[in-house]
């Protein structure tokens, strides 16, 4: 499961196939739950969760209670890191298996048990509840089991539930081929990291945000609508805002993330939980190529190259949400980084690896997204 809700005695949810329960004063604590839930559709295939419950519970204390619970033992933690985003490098003070975050009157320890207590003043920072769901989808994603199963740096789109990837680094054109695969009547699956199920060829999609350059913002109507509706919306207020004018600019210093919902909103169609992988396509996007579009394929996953192998699958941990807590078990499969690999290339399902210009390949890239789709 990527988010849903289950249960009906307190607020339940399953994240990423792991079961988690919040207990708080305020219904506000669980509301990204919601937001993330009402983004997917029901799983199209039946998925077991995980036995066991992780119990979120929530308390409000005295700020000054939170910011002496620092002590000079406790050295500096990352909560979260971003190479595109500035509110998104969150880091505290912990210890290994807690965390204090002053900045936002948080403080979180962890439990060996697997529970979770949450400390926060009252009111609560407005950006309080968003990080509660991120200390969820951190345990869920460190917690997959992972004797089949990978994760791997890939958007992906859904055709009556058949998944068609897009895999590579940051900047491959991920993200491009997503939104216009989308436009071209596609159902959004996932924005940036993808579960792969070696054994049975199926995926799941990772609760993530959308996020993109202000210039393709501007080219997709469904996009500007999203990310402008966010700007207005009562749930950015006293959050990252960038304002309402989009320039025409393409590079990563005018890019914007926002909570999947909105543009769920602006589609009226939501995301895609899981579904069997139809193809892996392997994109390099330049604006200066002489020809719109080449396509190579199809090909079996063993004859990828180890830098395009390498590529899709996520490092041991993943470079943006550490594992600040120490639970649970790193994202390569357990018998070494190398075996990713090997695992990766035991995927039966065609790969394609495909060089377009983002200018003036679109058309071609749509045409061929029908012809192995057919």
């Amino acid at each position: 499961m990527s988010v849903s809700r289950v249960g009906t005695a307190e607020e339940e949810y399953l994240v990423f196939g792991k079961r988690f329960q919040i207990h708080a004063p305020q219904s506000l604590w669980a509301s990204y739950f919601n937001y993330f839930s009402d983004s997917y559709e029901p799983a199209h295939q039946e998925q077991r969760a995980l036995a066991d419950t992780t119990v979120i519970r929530v308390r409000y204390i005295d700020r000054t209670d939170i910011l002496s619970s620092i002590t000079n033992s406790e050295k500096r933690v990352a909560f979260h890191l971003s190479s595109n985003y500035g509110h998104w490098n969150i880091v505290g003070y912990g210890d290994g298996h807690d965390m204090v975050l002053p900045e936002y009157g948080l403080a979180i320890q962890y439990f060996e048990d697997g529970h979770v207590d949450i400390f926060s003043h009252c009111p609560p920072h407005p950006r309080s509840m968003e990080l509660v769901f991120h200390v969820a989808r951190n345990i869920s994603l460190y917690s997959l089991d992972r004797r089949n199963t990978l994760l791997c740096h890939a958007s992906g789109v859904a055709f009556d539930n058949r998944i068609v990837l897009f895999g590579g680094n940051k900047g491959a054109g991920k993200s491009t081929l997503f939104i216009e695969a989308v436009s071209s009547g596609g159902a959004p699956f996932a924005n940036d990291r993808t579960a792969i199920d070696i054994s049975t060829g199926t995926a799941t999609s990772w609760p993530s945000y959308l996020s993109y350059c202000e210039g393709t913002i501007g080219d997709y109507g469904h996009l500007t609508r999203a990310f402008l509706d966010y700007e207005q919306d009562s749930l950015s207020v006293g959050m990252k805002r960038w304002g309402t004018v989009l320039r025409r600019d393409y590079s990563q210093d005018a890019k914007r993330i926002i909570p999947p919902h909105f543009l769920t909103r602006a589609l009226n169609r939501r995301y895609c939980q899981n579904g069997s992988i139809a193809a892996m396509v392997v994109p390099r996007l330049d604006p200066g190529l002489t020809t719109p579009f080449k396509c190579s394929g199809p090909l079996e996953m063993a004859a990828l190259t180890p830098a395009e192998a390498n590529a899709l699958r996520m490092p041991q941990e993943d470079p943006d949400i550490p594992r600040w807590h120490g639970r649970g078990t790193t994202l390569s499969n357990t018998a070494g980084s190398d075996s990713g690999v090997a695992l990766l290339r035991k995927l039966a399902v065609p790969a394609y690896r495909i060089e377009m210009n983002p200018k003036s390949g679109k058309e071609q890239f749509v045409s061929f997204l029908k012809t192995i789709m057919q």
